[in-house]
């Protein structure tokens, strides 16, 4: 049997110089819908087999010229047999992973902020560690650090975070200011030890020129610190501990503020996050949500399935890049470009 992607008439992006070798005139398109289609379809698929693939934009740009998923299938599995388990699950998650794309570039994205730990660097784990050395000191079993660390993620320093921890075990936490002051210290030692990284393509994505803006619940020094590798400006890093209720996430005040700094309206913006609380706030204030798969919050992108996920924050400038797809005015500018460019030949 041949499973095959939505048939229809297109032309791709990265064919563009082929229509102006080709192209005659508007009376080619008998009706516009058809030139959008084509515009659309590849550049969605692009974006989406960088997605669920390991593979250069090269590779890619030979895959998609076909529009048999078959095909597709067959030339991912030569290129990388450890993409996907079989072809069934290529179809589900390419379809699905489709619906997504679509979705988030209906709404043509302009804007994007960026959770910082466990996002744009490694932190995470280095953090985990830290509950676990402070476990050890205050003789708190193993297990009970782990319900700790889970129930608190992405609350880091706020009123939640210090009373979720007090109803797990109050023998692990101390009065407020202690406790900070103690976190900060182990935190500094095991950050100096094991050096904090930043994640997949977040280097890339800082440097593509993209309108964004770094908010944390974490405090400010601390973000400014845990970023130091990306050289992030100092404006363009929001904590929830400088707004004037100190509410954060799930709270979505920090995101909307956000958005107001980049003059940028919540449904044009897209949140980056890797926790429940981020994501919660996100959905919250209306904005379009992406998780980030940062390798240990698997548990997190299972709970929002609806949402697409990355690996790699660098596939955030082909869909900042692409996100014009939907509209019909730049179609026609491009046609009536590509005519031009005959009438000068």
């Amino acid at each position: 049997m041949v499973y095959r992607y939505k048939k229809e008439k297109k032309y791709s992006l990265q064919e563009e110089h082929n229509f102006q070798n080709n192209f005659q005139n508007l009376d080619d398109f008998q009706n516009l819908d058809d030139f959008q289609n084509l515009k659309r379809s590849k550049s969605i698929r692009f974006i989406n087999l960088k997605i669920l693939t390991q593979l250069d934009n090269i590779e890619i740009k030979k895959i998609i010229k076909t529009e048999n998923l078959d095909l597709i299938y067959k030339q991912i599995s030569r290129l990388n047999p450890t993409a996907f388990r079989d072809k069934k699950d290529f179809f589900k998650l390419f379809l699905s992973t489709k619906v997504k794309i679509e979705r988030i570039l209906e709404k043509e994205p302009n804007s994007i902020i960026f959770d910082c730990d466990g996002t744009l660097v490694n932190t995470e784990e280095l953090s985990d560690i830290t509950f676990q050395k402070i476990g050890e000191e205050r003789k708190v079993s193993f297990d009970i650090v782990n319900r700790i660390i889970n129930a608190t993620k992405g609350m880091m320093f706020q009123e939640a975070f210090f009373s979720t921890i007090e109803e797990i075990s109050t023998e692990f936490i101390t009065e407020q200011n202690d406790f900070r002051r103690e976190y900060r210290r182990i935190s500094q030692e095991i950050k100096k030890e094991l050096g904090i990284k930043p994640t997949t393509g977040s280097k890339k994505i800082i440097k593509s020129g993209i309108n964004f803006i770094v908010a944390s619940n974490t405090p400010k020094i601390i973000m400014e610190e845990n970023s130091r590798a990306l050289k992030i400006p100092k404006d363009k890093m929001l904590s929830a501990h400088d707004l004037p209720s100190k509410e954060g996430k799930p709270s979505p005040e920090l995101f909307l503020l956000a958005a107001e700094k980049m003059n940028s309206k919540p449904a044009k913006t897209l949140v980056i996050e890797d926790s429940t609380t981020g994501i919660q706030a996100g959905l919250k204030g209306g904005f379009e949500v992406i998780i980030f798969n940062n390798g240990s919050n698997q548990e997190v992108i299972n709970q929002f399935p609806d949402l697409l996920s990355i690996s790699d924050l660098s596939i955030l400038k082909y869909i900042i890049r692409h996100k014009h797809i939907f509209t019909k005015e730049n179609i026609t500018d491009t046609i009536k470009r590509l005519e031009g460019l005959q009438k000068t030949k």
